[in-house]
């Protein structure tokens, strides 16, 4: 039941992401980011930048993960 409900899902991982960001918030808050995807052998390096409202703090995080059914980059 589950592989037919998965069927137009990659079996494999078509590439790995990983992304460190941080953000500061005191009601209207900043975050950015860096991250690498790594896609066929080469590795395309990308920045994250936004606002936020309503939040208060400081944080930072680290995110990995794999990519399935990769289409198109710009």
């Amino acid at each position: 039941m589950l592989l037919i409900a998965c069927r137009g899902f990659a079996a494999e991982p078509e590439g790995t992401v990983r992304i460190t960001g941080k953000s500061v918030a005191a009601g209207v808050g900043f975050s950015w980011g860096s991250g690498v995807l790594t896609y066929k052998g080469r590795e395309y390096p990308f920045t994250l930048t936004g606002l936020s409202a309503g939040d208060i703090g400081i944080t930072s995080s680290e995110l990995s993960g794999e990519v399935f059914n990769f289409k198109k980059s710009r």
